[in-house]
């Protein structure tokens, strides 16, 4: 079992929540787990096959789930949660610093404006972590015992995270630096969205765009 330390948990959701967008999910491994899967993640992983990029999706699995709620923000819509598991719609857009994945389960006061559309119930399982995340008029609540990631070429310890988001951030840094030069990097989305400047989030102060 992945052990939990709040604050792999925190570097992570903060890799999810600057841009990051909600690709689909399944309960096909329910009640044992739940998939979320996520873009435009700002860790340095291994490219997709025939990318040159790093790749920036990812898999979060939880474990031995307890609940999931589903919200809406206007009305009791509720097409858009099968049609996220069918991929039969776009991604969904991260609302900025609205993804958090914590072993604080305190029901969260933001989720006061939305409507529970649909919740289930797995199993007696105690919780021991949370994944809360809104897209819009859109939120999402998991209770689980755990937690596991995966990327596409397979698991990534959440002891590593701290390590993954500081190499993309000097991935971005060199990105930037070589931007509009003759040794400038495949276009990337993430690092085109993630202008340099104060708002970018980035832990150091770029010098050279």
């Amino acid at each position: 079992m992945t052990k939990l330390h709040e604050e792999d948990l925190v570097r992570l959701s903060k890799s999810i929540a600057d841009v990051g967008y909600w690709c689909s999910w399944t309960d096909t491994d329910s009640p044992t787990s739940l998939q979320f899967d996520f873009g435009g993640v700002k860790l340095y992983l291994p490219p997709s096959e025939g990318d040159n990029s790093p790749s920036t999706q990812l898999a979060i699995r939880l474990l031995h789930p307890s609940m999931l709620t589903f919200y809406h923000r206007n009305g009791n819509e509720t097409d858009w949660i099968n049609q996220l598991k069918d991929d039969e719609i776009d991604p969904l857009d991260i609302e900025d610093k609205q993804f958090s994945l914590s072993t604080n389960l305190r029901f969260p006061e933001s989720l006061n404006s939305y409507t529970a559309v649909e919740e289930k119930f797995f199993g007696p399982d105690i919780p021991d972590i949370q994944l809360l995340f809104v897209a819009g008029d859109i939120a999402v609540r998991v209770l689980a015992q755990n937690v596991k990631l995966y990327c596409e070429q397979g698991e990534i310890a959440l002891e590593s995270i701290a390590n993954l988001n500081d190499k993309w951030w000097s991935y971005w840094k060199e990105y930037w630096k070589v931007k509009d030069s003759p040794e400038a990097f495949p276009e990337d989305y993430t690092c085109e969205i993630t202008q340099p400047g104060e708002d970018s989030g980035a832990p150091f102060q770029h010098d050279g765009a």
